[in-house]
């Protein structure tokens, strides 16, 4: 008899309630360097996401869109905190990739996606994982959606077993606007790893975990 693997997935935000609070209750928050400008909307999706980038009935109809305008040397970005004030770091031990849908309002935008964990409290102190469009088939940010899917195994520097925040950054001088939808953990928890290892793509059986109202 063959064992069932569970593949779970946490989604950290799906942009449809609070526009400054995600799914685990953390804020939602856009920072910049002097002189830079990020602002963000909670806007209805448009263009629709393929069945196969994300399970559809898990999806919901608005996305963060997300205007950046960027001197030279300058930055700016938003940062998703990933727990409440009242509660302490994310534990993320089971997970092994993060999940983003992207898509750019003209396409070749550019996006760094970086992570922090509990002992990185300091400004700059976020681990930069790379440019979202690295992670993109294709290579590059298009104005249809397209899902990043990011090996955080691949990154032993941060702790999961207390993440702090999950950050977008925009470093490269010019306006742009990104949307962004469904941040999310996904992995197959670790009592089951001396089963099977980890798959590559996503596999059914699939768990959606989102908190409690």
């Amino acid at each position: 008899m063959m064992d069932v693997i569970t593949i779970t997935m946490l989604i950290i935000a799906s942009f449809s309630g609070d526009i400054g609070v995600n799914d685990l209750g953390g804020a939602i928050t856009v920072w910049t360097s002097e002189g830079s400008s990020v602002t963000v909307d909670q806007v209805v999706d448009t263009v629709g996401v393929p069945d196969n980038l994300f399970p559809p009935d898990r999806l919901t109809p608005e996305c963060l869109a997300i205007d950046a305008t960027i001197m030279a040397e300058g930055e700016g970005g938003v940062r998703l905190t990933l727990h409440s004030a009242d509660e302490g770091p994310l534990m993320a031990v089971d997970y092994s990739h993060l999940l983003l849908l992207v898509r750019g309002e003209v396409g070749g935008e550019s996006l760094m996606i970086m992570m922090r964990d509990a002992t990185m409290m300091g400004p700059g102190e976020a681990i930069p994982l790379g440019p979202v469009e690295s992670f993109l088939r294709g290579g590059r940010i298009e104005t249809n959606w397209g899902l990043a899917r990011i090996a955080l195994t691949e990154f032993d520097m941060i702790d999961l077993s207390q993440l702090e925040s999950v950050e977008l950054v925009f470093n490269t001088p010019g306006a742009e606007r990104v949307y962004v939808d469904e941040i999310a953990l996904t992995g197959i928890p670790a009592a089951q790893l001396d089963v099977v290892e980890p798959p590559t793509e996503p596999q059914e059986p699939v768990e959606i975990r989102r908190p409690n109202p």
